[in-house]
């Protein structure tokens, strides 16, 4: 897997993630049972089988080893890495939202 096509992706994954979490139409399929609602709300798991799809469509993989354990290892590298920017992305705009919330707090009180 080159870089740009980790990249890719990387982000292909992301939007898959993001769509499959938001669309009206799977709602109703993420209340069926209580286990795909817990995958709805978990980033890594969800992620992770989006980017094991993705791999195997792709047919890229981090490392060239038995086809079933790359892919696999690609689909856990990937979902971490996506795991670990939507932490950094959540954490960045949180400590926004706190710092705006305090500032209109003090002229409120004035």
């Amino acid at each position: 897997m080159t870089f740009t096509s980790g990249l890719f992706l990387l982000t292909l994954g992301a939007l898959l993630v993001w769509t499959l979490r938001l669309v009206g139409l799977l709602r109703s399929v993420w209340k069926r049972h209580v286990l795909l609602e817990e995958l709805r709300d978990c980033d890594f798991c969800l992620g992770f089988w989006v980017y094991l799809g993705l791999s195997l469509v792709s047919g890229e993989t981090i490392v060239e080893w038995w086809p079933p354990a790359s892919y696999i290892l690609s689909a856990l590298v990937l979902a971490f890495m996506f795991l670990l920017g939507r932490m950094g992305w959540q954490t960045l705009f949180q400590e926004l939202r706190v710092e705006v919330n305090d500032a209109f707090d003090e002229l409120r009180r004035s």
